[in-house]
């Protein structure tokens, strides 16, 4: 339904808002990690980011979105 498309379309503009927020690392590591689903050991041993970087953009990531969606 036309609701339903809607709704999807906001929460796309909610991601693309938070993707346009970050800087340039941090687009990359949003990337590798929502969009490949690379893990923080991939993450490590591949792209030499340790485990608490990967974490500390992954829940900048995740509270950006919570913000956006007002809870």
């Amino acid at each position: 339904s036309s609701r339903a498309i809607l709704i999807c379309e906001d929460r796309m503009k909610f991601i693309e808002n938070i993707y346009n927020n970050l800087t340039p690392f941090e687009k990359k590591m949003f990337e590798r990690i929502f969009y490949d689903n690379y893990d923080w050991k991939y993450c490590e041993t591949n792209f030499n980011v340790s485990k608490s970087t990967y974490y500390n953009i992954y829940n900048k990531c995740l509270n950006l979105l919570a913000k956006e969606w007002g809870i």
